[in-house]
């Protein structure tokens, strides 16, 4: 044994040395890994650490360089919000810095649409030369070009229309930018357009043209070039309506006018029946009415509802207008599908039944006192005016003092004058004659 005891003292010693090696090169691995790997390690978390600050997570600039296409809170970048001030200067420095242009804020808008919607033409050539998208639309539809014509602004339309922007382009309600601008009465801009295109017959999705548009407003201008233009006078939208019969129904007096010079239909109808008399007499619109009255209208044409021009009125209590319609020869006894006639569809105006029923009466006298003055009378001259009196019908010449009352009659001025009832009609009843047939007059 004791032969042994110095070898094993020494395996023990080197046994024990070699441990603690071991256990320190474990504790070193733990801790950075092999030598070599350590390195790359240590290289591969420094270089992570350069990337992180060189692209940040999301949209959020680093602390060592801004992102000059962030949004506020509207969605509108650095470039949107020079475009809306104006800012020449500063366009020009974010585009240098190659910011992106055609961004959309929270509406759709572009820079490029903010600077036509603000007729900031030299924003706006800025824009185009760098090469911002024309006809990019925001969230109504609208392009560029739309808000320029709505804003008026003639040079950024014809920078547009330059930078080949799209000129029958429609936004989400159907209108074109020759819709716009015609509502708007911009005659300069109306010429620029059609002039570059625009499709004068195009239909919003309401059916309306822009002829229609421009009969509503001021129509001196646009309603001319448009015509010239060869639009559709007797265009009707979803409703039926043409661009008459809206002017009619809407009092355009001006508009109606130039429609008749133009040789617009007249007889169209609308969905309903009712024709550009027909509107104006339901709306009350005497001046554009007379101007039917005078291109020759169909008086007595019907709607649907059997109604016709003179019912339409008289049920609105339009008294002007139905004076106007029988003096020119409307027919009282038409009946419409509920089997009323002018008079009973008045009953809710007096006024009106007034006027009805004294016109009822001369006419109903009329085809007697013509009859009478053949028989009775021999040959009479123009102007000869025929009265009923208490029992017969009296003849009398011209611009003689009426024997009752102390009314003066003439031919150029007869009124209908009540007297009390005689055995073929009211006393009182007159009648004119104009050299081809005695007239009645009416009150």
């Amino acid at each position: 044994m004791k032969l042994f005891e110095p070898k094993l003292a020494l395996f023990l010693l080197a046994l024990t040395v070699f441990g603690t090696s071991y256990a320190q090169q474990t504790e070193t691995k733990v801790r950075t890994g092999p030598a070599k790997a350590g390195k790359k390690s240590t290289s591969h978390l420094k270089t992570g650490a350069k990337k992180a600050v060189a692209k940040p997570s999301g949209n959020k600039p680093s602390s060592s360089k801004v992102n000059l296409d962030s949004k506020d809170k509207d969605g509108k970048t650095a470039l949107i919000r020079a475009s809306i001030d104006g800012r020449l200067d500063r366009i020009k420095s974010l585009v240098a810095a190659r910011v992106r242009l055609d961004i959309q804020d929270n509406s759709g808008n572009t820079a490029l649409i903010w600077s036509a919607s603000k007729g900031n033409l030299n924003c706006l050539n800025a824009l185009v030369a760098a090469g911002a998208r024309v006809n990019i639309k925001n969230r109504d539809g609208d392009t560029a070009l739309m808000s320029a014509t709505s804003a008026g602004s003639i040079e950024a339309v014809k920078a547009l229309l330059v930078g080949h922007a799209e000129v029958n382009t429609k936004n989400n309600l159907g209108n074109t930018a020759l819709m716009t601008t015609v509502s708007k009465g911009n005659m300069a801009c109306v010429d620029l357009l059609v002039a570059g295109g625009a499709d004068v017959n195009s239909k919003n999705n309401s059916g309306q043209t822009g002829l229609m548009n421009a009969a509503l407003v001021d129509p001196r201008g646009p309603l001319d070039a448009l015509i010239t233009a060869h639009a559709n006078l007797d265009a009707q939208d979803n409703d039926g309506n043409t661009a008459l019969i809206k002017s009619a129904m809407n009092g355009r007096t001006e508009a109606v006018d130039i429609l008749i010079a133009a040789h617009a239909d007249l007889s169209v109808k609308n969905k309903d029946g009712n024709t550009a008399l027909m509107g104006a007499a339901a709306n009350g619109n005497y001046d554009a009415l007379v101007s039917l009255i005078a291109s020759s209208a169909d008086l007595n044409a019907q709607n649907k509802d059997g109604n016709t021009a003179l019912i339409l009125c008289a049920s609105a209590g339009k008294t002007d207008c139905v004076k106007r319609l029988v003096r020119a020869g409307a027919e009282i006894e038409v009946r419409n599908n509920t089997g009323q006639t002018a008079i009973t569809a008045a009953m809710a105006h007096p006024e009106v039944t007034s006027v009805l029923t004294a016109a009822e009466e001369a006419i109903e006298f009329k085809g007697l006192a013509k009859e009478v003055a053949q028989t009775e009378f021999g040959g009479y001259g123009v102007g000869s005016i025929l009265t009923f009196g208490e029992q017969d019908w009296v003849k009398f010449s011209n611009n003689i003092q009426f024997h009752k009352g102390g009314v003066t009659v003439t031919s150029e001025g007869v009124r209908f004058i009540r007297g009390t009832e005689g055995k073929h009609g009211n006393q009182g009843t007159v009648f004119v004659f104009d050299g081809t047939s005695w007239t009645p007059a009416i009150p």
